[in-house]
């Protein structure tokens, strides 16, 4: 930070952040109501009284706002040589913006070309591939490098590492999301590999000086590589793991989702989970960069590359028959009946996404029938208010719930 308008800016954007919680939808909703950090701390007690929008907490916090911690904070980024990157930085990832969660400060080591201008594919798999998995991560991590993608993923040890490391060996870029602190070296045994990473590619976090690798920090780190990404590869998981939320994160920020097609009688059954739901068949580098001509055009090895743009992904094939299909109008419909059948479609509650835990989804189903008081959701889905409030936080990273003022929360219908 070269100026004390920088200094002053970023640590308004911190603060919003240590106010509101990393990974919440609120600070974003408060963004988009009101523009940027320095507007939200401008506001007249009138102002905030006025707008029903705020809880009286929240009020209270943006009245007094206290700023030695943030301010603190940024020095700290300088001195260890990092970029604190705020949404009005120039630097800023523009395909974080439009995910349901954006990212208010982004701590930043390495290239930070590799944000804007290129077309990331995150990479993810489990922490113990077996020898198919780790042989897959390799050769579609180095083959995508080599092509001049950019490969995205966590720095955890087994498929994130491997794809890391392919990566740079093909000398290509990558990047990486870490779920703790830049000072916290986690995890250990990637040392090497991360510093290779802050020099020819890019290291970044969302997490504060002083955060440990909590457990909880996974699943929000999740949403930044998913959502930075133009593509999600999952190479080899259970369906019940920290992949399958990354392809959550995929699939509800409309990113495509391509998945290593494994054994039936894998216990990583993950992906061919996922290729039954709709995701492409991850085959080679090639063969994901090739859906992207626009951008990444043909190499010259490319076989027998189509003559026009290929077809979208299966995902969005099975909206567009969706969209024809309701489109048509049923044989004798009339006018009336047909208007009235498109507004019971609009007014009906979306199916839970497959990728939802058995939890989650239990808890996503009792919103059906309007908002309701986080007391009465735990009465009904026989929770513990800590174990629902996780899960709720969950479902909203995944922009299918919004937690509203005086503990309050639906569903997000979407037309």
């Amino acid at each position: 930070m070269n100026s004390r308008h920088q200094r002053d800016q970023a640590a308004r954007w911190m603060l919003l952040q240590q106010l509101f919680g990393i990974g919440t939808h609120r600070a974003h909703l408060i963004c988009e109501r009101y523009g940027d950090a320095a507007e939200v701390f401008s506001l007249t007690r009138g102002r905030l009284e006025a707008d029903a929008f705020f809880s009286p907490e929240e009020r209270g916090r943006l009245l007094s706002p206290d700023f030695s911690q943030a301010e603190a904070e940024v020095l700290l980024a300088e001195r260890f040589g990092a970029v604190l990157l705020t949404p009005d930085s120039p630097e800023y990832p523009e395909s974080l913006r439009n995910i349901h969660s954006m990212p208010m400060v982004l701590y930043a080591v390495g290239d930070l070309s590799l944000l804007n201008g290129h077309y990331p594919i995150a990479m993810v798999g489990s922490r113990s591939p077996n020898e198919y998995g780790r042989a897959a991560a390799k050769k579609l991590a180095g083959e995508v490098a080599a092509l001049g993608g950019v490969v995205v993923s966590g720095l955890a040890i087994g498929t994130d590492a491997l794809c890391h490391t392919a990566a740079l060996e093909a000398n290509g870029k990558t990047i990486a999301f870490l779920a703790a602190g830049l000072d916290f070296d986690y995890p250990r045994t990637n040392r090497m590999l991360r510093k290779l990473i802050e020099r020819f590619g890019l290291v970044l976090t969302e997490y504060p000086f002083g955060s440990p690798a909590l457990g909880a920090h996974f699943p929000v780190r999740n949403r930044l590589i998913a959502g930075l990404s133009m593509a999600t590869v999952v190479i080899q998981c259970r369906v019940h793991s920290g992949t399958m939320l990354t392809a959550g994160h995929a699939l509800s920020q409309g990113r495509d989702l391509f998945a290593v097609p494994d054994s039936i009688f894998s216990a990583m059954d993950g992906a061919n989970s996922l290729l039954a739901q709709g995701a492409e068949p991850a085959l080679s580098g090639e063969q994901i960069l090739l859906r992207y001509p626009e951008i990444y055009g043909y190499p010259l090895e490319a076989p027998n590359p189509p003559a026009s743009s290929p077809a979208p992904p299966a995902t969005q094939k099975a909206a567009s028959a969706s969209r024809r299909e309701e489109a048509v109008p049923a044989p004798g419909q009339s006018a009336t009946q047909k208007a009235a059948s498109a507004s019971r479609r609009e007014e009906a509650v979306p199916v839970p996404p497959a990728y939802l835990s058995g939890e989650q989804a239990k808890v996503y189903a009792a919103l059906a029938a309007g908002s309701q008081p986080v007391d009465l959701l735990c009465e009904r889905c026989e929770l513990a208010a800590g174990a629902l409030l996780a899960i709720l936080t969950q479902l909203e990273l995944f922009g299918l719930v919004r937690l509203l003022p005086g503990r309050m929360v639906e569903i997000v219908r979407r037309s």
